[in-house]
């Protein structure tokens, strides 16, 4: 049987305790304990009993647990049929449906700590409150300009993509699409979730999906085609010192050594991305640059 829930995706990073819930019943967000077994035409599935389990509502739990569970209360014992997708690993699962036995123990919420210095002293290296503080406040900060500095960028990118007329090859457009349906499928494989059932849950199917992918896929590859035809015309270009000054940020903001990083950029093969991201950084610094140029002589000629 396919796994239902990943536990550890869940509870790891919980900074807060979880309290036992009495007084209502289950809603978004709650943490379940429950205990679970599976069949499949009437026959229990050797294995799949599950004691004690804890879940998460909303979060990385199949739609149709989700739904049977919402508004639930300790001791309710629920049956949840599961559609397995056709495209599992396991051909002979496909197509079939599962059903779940599940009796819910506990309902637990997440309690917040007290925020004070004996809180902030288990983040990291914060000394008091207001060392916290000012961090989050910096980060806050960083943030805001970073947004500031992607809507810029976007804009930018956009009345640049306005003025430059590009025929954009249709293979590429397909290319694009698969890979974004690739995406898609892989994010829902994530979340236990089939094409199937997302296609059901939005009202959709295949054929509509891949036909609004369709629009962004040609602004994306007309973008590509426009910015790769910049950095050829003005010789833009990624040196070796830029990627290794680049995995030291990288290293210098996570804490971690910057030849190990690098290590781990050539292992997975994602070097070259890297050095695309940079020389794409390049581009639109220098159109940037051209656009206050434009600016600055627009102001000299109005004076």
């Amino acid at each position: 049987m396919p796994p239902l829930f990943r536990p550890n995706e869940i509870v790891e990073d919980l900074q807060g305790a979880l309290k036992v819930v009495k007084s209502r019943k289950a809603k978004e967000n709650d943490f379940l304990i429950i205990d679970s077994e599976g069949y499949i035409e009437g026959k229990v599935v050797e294995g799949s009993k599950v004691e004690k389990q804890i879940i998460q509502l909303g979060k990385n739990i199949p739609s149709e647990f989700n739904d049977k569970l919402l508004g639930c209360s300790a001791g309710d014992e629920k049956e949840i049929m599961i559609l397995v997708s056709n495209d599992v690993k396991d051909k002979k699962m496909a197509g079939k449906e599962i059903g779940y036995k599940v009796k819910v123990i506990e309902i637990k919420e997440k309690e917040l700590p007290e925020l004070n210095e004996d809180f902030v002293k288990t983040l990291g290296n914060y000394k008091t409150l207001d060392d916290f503080k000012k961090d989050v406040k910096d980060k806050l900060e960083k943030q805001v300009e970073m947004v500031n500095k992607n809507n810029y960028e976007h804009k930018l990118l956009e009345k640049v993509m306005d003025v430059c007329e590009v025929k954009v090859p249709k293979v590429l457009i397909e290319r694009e699409v698969e890979y974004m349906m690739k995406s898609l499928e892989d994010d829902l494989k994530s979340k236990n979730i089939s094409l199937e059932d997302y296609y059901k849950k939005i009202n959709t199917d295949e054929k509509k999906v891949k036909k609004e992918y369709e629009i962004v896929a040609e602004k994306r590859v007309k973008q590509e085609l426009v910015l790769d035809k910049i950095a050829q015309v003005e010789n833009i270009q990624v040196a070796e010192k830029e990627v290794k000054d680049k995995i030291s940020i990288i290293a210098k903001e996570i804490k971690q050594d910057a030849v190990k990083i690098e290590a781990t950029f050539k292992k997975n093969n994602n070097l070259e991305g890297l050095k695309e991201g940079i020389k794409r950084e390049k581009i639109i610094d220098f159109l940037k640059k051209k656009v206050k140029t434009i600016n600055s002589k627009k102001e000299v000629k109005s004076k």
